[in-house]
């Protein structure tokens, strides 16, 4: 259903999946999804989720 102004919303979120990738033009990097999942107060059903990937380049000599 529709989410409605007003009402009391749950959100539950967390790190989905992470995997280093290595690529010829890019060089080594890796990629980080989190995703967060919203429902109904007293609603064991999720209404919504929603799924971020950030990506993060690595040095070439192993440093962050």
């Amino acid at each position: 259903g529709p989410m409605v102004p007003g009402e009391t919303y749950v959100l539950d979120g967390g790190i989905t999946d992470v995997t280093r990738k290595t690529g010829r033009r890019a060089g080594t990097f890796d990629l980080l999804t989190f995703e967060i999942t919203g429902r109904r107060e007293n609603q064991p059903d999720p209404l919504f989720a929603v799924a971020t990937t950030w990506v993060f380049p690595r040095r070439a000599d192993g440093a962050s």
